[in-house]
């Protein structure tokens, strides 16, 4: 069996692109029954299963980066009310 050659480049060419600054190429491990998951439930939304994870990842997160502050906060507001 021959060889392939395989070329890699330091480049994507993605570097000028807004691309580039919105997506971070990673490596990570992941169960296979979740990737099975998320193929099937991508594949019947006919999307890709890396959109659907991104997706995914982003309701987890929620909507507010900053929501467990606010939430602190209006739990202290209310607690002065109440005391």
């Amino acid at each position: 069996m021959a060889k392939k050659t395989i070329k890699y480049s330091k480049s994507d060419g993605l570097e000028d692109s807004s691309f580039a600054i919105s997506k971070v190429r990673i490596t990570t491990m992941i169960d296979k029954d979740l990737l099975d998951w998320l193929k099937r439930e991508a594949e019947g939304q006919n999307s890709k299963y890396q959109t659907l994870l991104n997706n995914v990842l982003r309701q987890a997160k929620g909507s507010n980066p900053d929501r467990l502050s606010e939430l602190e906060t209006r739990l202290s507001r209310l607690e002065k009310k109440i005391s």
